[in-house]
């Protein structure tokens, strides 16, 4: 009888101990609304946009009814189907570019290359206002809300 008492009491407590655990792991899913609006390019695998970029900075936004992202690349503007799971890993395979000839110098490769890394957590800090793209520890790409996507006549110095 005690046996049987203590070996049910340890199975309570590994029950508990395993509903606690799992509560702390599990990730809050990003409310889609928070994601809404224009997200302008902050850094670059740690680089400032501004240095990176002589041309415009880049800029992404989603569409969640299409699941799609677009925006510009610095010089380009581009579009892609994108993922995002509720465990907020986020991926957009390969997204598609303008190939105008950029006269300035600047990362728009390498942009297009870190957006398309596969499987990158997405997280929100500064009360909503930062956007981080992080694949492991490392900060793949940071966005700031802003107030619009930069223009195509801005692009085009028109």
């Amino acid at each position: 009888m005690k046996q049987s008492l203590i070996t049910k009491m340890l199975l309570i407590g590994t029950l508990i101990l395993s509903f606690g655990f799992q509560s702390c792991s599990s990730v809050k899913t990003i409310d889609q609304s928070k994601l809404e609006g224009y997200w302008q390019l902050k850094t670059l695998k740690g680089e400032s946009a501004n240095e990176a970029f002589k041309t415009p900075v880049p800029d992404l936004k989603f569409n969640f009814a299409e699941n799609n992202i677009y925006g510009t690349g610095g010089c380009n503007r581009y579009t892609g189907v994108f993922s995002l799971t509720d465990k907020n890993e986020f991926s957009a395979k390969n997204p598609v570019a303008t190939m105008r000839a950029c006269m300035d110098a600047n990362k728009e490769p390498q942009f297009f290359a870190a957006l398309s890394t596969p499987n990158m957590k997405l997280s929100l800090e500064n009360e909503g206002n930062t956007l981080l793209f992080s694949k492991g520890s490392d900060v793949i790409l940071e966005f700031v809300k802003s107030e619009e996507l930069i223009s195509q006549k801005d692009i085009l110095g028109q």
